[in-house]
């Protein structure tokens, strides 16, 4: 798998861990026997680490290359694949995956406590819920007696809970025992045998608040997110949830589970994993690119340049680019193509004056309107990707309610001349891209498809003016059950014919 593509690694402040790797690549494309003719450059998305990253990117090529085989007959086409490896791991294990909880009759849990509890949801420090004892040995009605197996295991898992979990918010190791204290203290919150308090959800966000990354590339309409908001206020609504919660809980060996303490673990973690992709691609990926860029007019090479990201990979590779729009110096495009898959950010991104905000633009406008990218961006969607239908404005609905302004999404129209037309759907305003696509562009700026077979090819002769081709994957990205949906369901060839299809355009 390690020959299959070359490696580029970052921290979580975007910085390269050995620069050796970038100069390797630009070895390989300006030094190659037989011409680098385009070089594909993929992002994965969140909660992967090295050995997921590495699999992703094994499988991506391993779907990409026989299309390429298919589609492209000239002997001298010869691609150069690299991959980006960067710290997005959210949470250990598939704790997203729900777990089947038994229900048990309502019960009127008593206010207080903070006991021990396993970390469920599917996993809990990265093992099965079903695969170690759970205990309550903080609690003072529901905890086993000190000789029971439970309370070690209990202790053990908490132990792993904090271990595993340090990687990802403490990498550098800045906050030391404090760490230890914080998390310990959020695993005790998460899964305790009665409801929790008001002040224990309000000492729940507090400790979270304290290993913030924020996003420096955030939209207009996210602004008040599950990062920003005042502690007030997702106090209250974390309560509120938990409150209606409460009428009906989950057991598991006799102690409760309430959900939204730890739906809302699960969507800070995945909201920090956004700012960080941010930050990876305008501090370690855009220089790279330049460098790149660079190289390959000093050679006199007519090396193409493209980039494929997968959910908060995709908004990785936009603000990889991003920076180009304020350069001096550097000549346009940067890149030739970018392929957003079920990207993890704004649908409003594009947008230079969003419907419902007129006065605000998205963060990304200018890598539209300033030609940073040769061809239209293609933006991959599915409605059946519940990570960004449901996942992604959860981060904000958090804060704020939901709104149900209607505004208008561009779509495909059945008609008998292909043509396309807009048509009103409500929406909450917090969409994301890899949901509805680019939304808040003119007509003239983004063209509706449907993804085609790869037994039909794409014709992009008229994209004069387009920034965006929204592309509505539904009939392909479409299998996957809660909490993600179709957010992983990226292997289907039609996708990679597709990416193909714009990369040999001009």
């Amino acid at each position: 798998m390690a020959e299959e593509y070359l490696p580029l690694y970052f921290n979580e402040e975007g910085y390269p861990i050995s620069p050796d790797y970038g100069r390797a690549i630009l070895e390989a494309v300006v030094n190659s026997p037989q011409p680098v003719t385009d070089v594909w450059i993929l992002a994965h998305g969140w909660n992967n680490d090295l050995a997921g990253g590495s699999q992703t990117y094994h499988d991506w090529i391993s779907a990409f290359r026989p299309v390429i085989q298919q589609e492209i007959s000239d002997p001298d086409f010869n691609p150069l694949f690299v991959g980006i490896h960067w710290p997005s791991k959210a949470w250990v294990g598939d704790i997203a995956k729900v777990s089947q909880k038994k229900q048990v009759a309502a019960v009127a849990p008593q206010t207080g406590g903070g006991g021990g509890g396993v970390f469920e949801g599917g996993m809990a420090a990265g093992r099965p819920a079903g695969e170690f004892e759970m205990g309550g040995a903080d609690s003072p009605l529901l905890a086993p007696p000190p000789t029971s197996p439970a309370v070690s295991s209990n202790t053990r898992a908490k132990a792993r809970f904090i271990a595993d979990y340090r990687p990802i918010f403490d990498r550098e190791g800045i906050y030391g025992r404090i760490f230890s204290r914080d998390f310990g203290r959020l695993y005790s919150l998460m899964y305790q045998p009665q409801l929790p308090s008001q002040a224990e959800c309000e000492e729940f966000i507090k400790i979270l608040k304290k290993y913030i990354t924020r996003d420096p590339h955030s939209d207009p309409s996210e602004k008040s997110s599950i990062l920003s908001a005042p502690l007030e206020t997702l106090t209250a609504r974390l309560f509120a949830q938990v409150s209606e919660q409460s009428a009906h809980p989950q057991q598991y060996e006799g102690f409760f589970s309430f959900e939204p303490l730890l739906e809302f673990f699960r969507t800070f973690t995945f909201w920090k994993m956004k700012g960080r992709a941010a930050i990876v691609g305008e501090t370690g990926v855009y220089p790279f690119l330049v460098a790149l860029r660079q190289a390959i007019a000093q050679a006199g090479r007519s090396t193409k340049i493209h980039l494929l990201g997968h959910s908060f990979g995709a908004k990785l590779v936009t603000a990889s680019v991003y920076p180009a729009a304020g350069a001096n110096n550097l000549t346009l495009p940067l890149v030739n193509s970018i392929v957003l898959l079920q990207g993890a950010f704004s649908q409003f991104a594009f947008s230079s004056q969003i419907p419902i905000d007129q006065k605000a633009a998205g963060h990304y406008a200018p890598v539209v309107e300033r030609g940073l990218v040769a061809n239209p961006i293609v933006v991959i969607y599915s409605q059946k990707d519940m990570a960004n239908t449901t996942c992604y404005p959860a981060g904000m609905a958090v804060a704020a309610p939901f709104s149900s302004k209607i505004y208008e999404i561009g779509g495909p129209a059945e008609t008998e001349n292909d043509s396309y037309e807009l048509y009103q759907v409500s929406k909450n305003r917090f969409g994301a891209i890899g949901a509805n696509g680019a939304q808040g562009l003119t007509p003239e700026h983004f063209k509706a498809l449907d993804m085609l077979p790869t037994n039909r090819p794409y014709f992009f002769d008229d994209l004069d003016g387009v920034y965006c081709l929204n592309i509505d994957g539904q009939e392909y990205i479409n299998r996957g059950g809660p909490p993600s949906g179709a957010h992983g369901d990226i292997l289907h060839p039609e996708i990679y014919h597709l990416a193909l299809a714009i990369s040999r355009r001009g």
